[in-house]
């Protein structure tokens, strides 16, 4: 399992519940887990910005994670609308916007 950035932390604690955020964690730290693909990118913010991808697009529901994180990483960030530029910066910044799940 590799560091996970702070700001996708703070993201799971937002999006799941205390008793789904462990495994949100593991699937998201795991590299072998995420981002599949023909030659998934392995470059730190690309790495952060497909991790963020497959949590957007979960909606802080445990099972549509494990099913996203298995998906082809281009997918991930088209159907999260983070496929491009700072988006990515943009969503992770909104960490302190009140969640539904806590």
């Amino acid at each position: 399992m590799s560091d996970l950035d702070w700001r996708l932390q703070r993201k799971v604690d937002q999006l799941f519940p205390p008793a789904d955020r462990e495994e949100a964690l593991r699937l998201i730290s795991d590299d072998s887990n995420i981002g599949v693909g023909p030659l998934p990118p392995r470059v730190p913010s690309e790495v952060i910005r497909i991790r963020a991808a497959a949590l957007k697009i979960s909606g802080g529901s445990i099972e549509r994670l494990r099913k996203y994180v298995s998906y082809d990483f281009r997918d991930l960030l088209v159907w999260s609308g983070l496929g491009g530029g700072t988006l990515v910066e943009d969503w992770l910044e909104q960490c302190d916007a009140p969640s539904s799940n806590t």
